[in-house]
């Protein structure tokens, strides 16, 4: 991190929330500012319970292909050919 973000993180809480904040986490610590009080939190790994499935079932449908637009022939061209 940024030595200025660590100096104001200091500046505002302290040398000892600053050595938790960059030393004394673990996994799923988190330093939580609430009612103008920090304190530390721990959040549990997250483990799902049910299988994932399949919400909605999309078709896919071909799309229309788009007419063939021929090359417009200028009017010197056009003359040119008759010639």
């Amino acid at each position: 991190m940024e030595e200025n973000a660590k100096r104001k993180f200091r500046a505002y809480y302290g040398n000892d929330w600053c050595r938790i904040a960059f030393e004394g986490l673990g996994v799923g610590d988190f330093i939580r500012l609430r009612q103008k009080k920090l304190d530390v939190i721990h959040v549990p790994e997250f483990k799902r319970t049910h299988a994932p499935r399949q919400l909605f079932r999309f078709k896919t449908e071909e799309q229309p292909k788009p007419p063939i637009v021929k090359p417009k022939i200028s009017l010197w061209q056009s003359l040119k050919a008759l010639f």
